[in-house]
């Protein structure tokens, strides 16, 4: 799902040891689906910040 910078939230799903997981996904601007991220922080109840890959 999109995230809307800050107008909200979106998700992300993650590959993890073998398996993948889905996040609640905070970015300073909006990012697409489909868009390859970065985590940049974890935040308290599977929620992440993320920032687009150069």
């Amino acid at each position: 799902m999109p995230t809307r910078g800050e107008s909200g939230p979106g998700e992300v799903e993650l590959a993890l040891g073998g398996g993948s997981a889905t996040f609640i996904a905070y970015s300073d601007e909006p990012l697409q689906q489909g868009v390859r991220v970065v985590v940049i922080d974890v935040r308290p109840g599977r929620k992440i910040d993320v920032a687009r890959l150069p």
